[in-house]
Parts: structure tokens; C-alpha cells; sequence
């Protein structure tokens, strides 16, 4: 028979919990860290490049020229634009690689906003004819009115919220 003088027992402080808790915190703070950097490096990315169809000229319209989704601009201001041709020495602070040099290019300001400005990289230039092509050898710029179905960069970058850049398929284009 076993006798236990419970006098003779000590009180032993539990440190069982506390050790789980200390153990705990000691990994859960590298493996949320661990997490985090898992997450933004390879969840996102993605080895496909776009293909021709999902952006450029041969992509879905995004949108038009006049547009239903700027109301409260009339449509002959929508319609209207600077046609120019760009050349390499024509630096443009956003899109400035190869394939968006030697291309015709439209420039839509806002009177009074110096920061508003569009840009629509022309696709069909064929559609031109020989009207405008010498924009290309002396750097003018002429006002047309022009309609066209606007399309997704290849290329995209971080803008400001007033800089837009498309490619467009004209439909028309006019001297105005």
C-alpha cells in the first residue's frame, strides 16, 4: 500500500502551458512571415505573356470613340484629337518602347487640366491612305475628328489616374 504524505509534496509551479504559449509565438511569428513573402513572390505570378488576341490591335474593344461612359462630354469633343506621327527622338514619359515607335498617334488634351491627356496608338494605319503620311517626314501635328474601337496594352505601367494610352482601330478619321 502507498502512503503519500501530502504535507511533504511541494506545490510545482505549471510551466506546461506557458512553454506551448512561448513555443507558439516563437514559430507563429517567422511562419506568418514566411507566409507573406511566399504569397507575394509566387502567387501572382505567371510565366504567360499575353497573347496576341488578349492585347494590341488584335484584342476585344474595351471601349469606343465617342464613349457611352463619359456622358457629360459631348461627343465632337470625344471625337477630336491631334494626329501625329511618333518617331524614337520623340520621347514620351510612359510608353516609349520600340513597338510603339513609327506609329501614328493621337493626342487628346483637356483645356485647363494640364495633366489630362490620352493617347491612342493607331493600329490600321492604312486607313490613313496618303492624306497624313507626311506626318512622318516633317513632325507636324494636324486636328482630326476620328471614331474607333479602343484595345488593351500589351505593355501595361503604372499611370497617373489622368494619362490613359490605348491602341485603337479607327473606324474614320477627317481634318477638322
Amino acid at each position: 500500500m502507498l502512503i503519500i504524505n501530502l504535507s511533504q509534496m511541494q506545490e510545482k509551479p505549471n510551466f506546461f502551458p506557458f512553454f506551448f504559449l512561448v513555443l507558439a509565438l516563437k514559430w507563429k511569428i517567422p511562419f506568418a512571415m514566411l507566409s507573406i513573402v511566399l504569397l507575394f513572390f509566387f502567387a501572382c505570378k505567371s510565366d504567360e505573356t499575353p497573347t496576341y488576341s488578349e492585347c494590341g490591335c488584335g484584342s476585344e474593344t474595351i471601349d469606343t470613340v465617342p464613349s457611352e461612359n463619359f456622358p457629360e462630354v459631348p461627343n465632337e469633343k470625344q471625337k477630336s484629337g491631334l494626329l501625329f506621327y511618333k518617331k524614337p527622338e520623340n520621347i514620351d514619359g510612359f510608353y516609349d518602347e520600340e513597338q510603339y515607335n513609327n506609329r501614328f498617334w493621337i493626342f487628346q488634351g483637356t483645356k485647363g487640366c494640364y495633366n489630362c491627356k490620352r493617347n491612342f496608338i493607331v493600329c490600321n494605319e492604312e486607313i490613313l491612305n496618303d492624306e497624313f503620311g507626311y506626318l512622318k517626314n516633317n513632325g507636324d501635328t494636324v486636328e482630326v475628328s476620328f471614331t474607333g474601337n479602343m484595345k488593351r496594352m500589351c505593355i501595361i505601367k503604372a499611370l497617373p489616374a489622368d494619362y490613359s494610352y490605348c491602341e485603337i482601330t479607327l473606324k474614320s478619321i477627317e481634318l477638322r
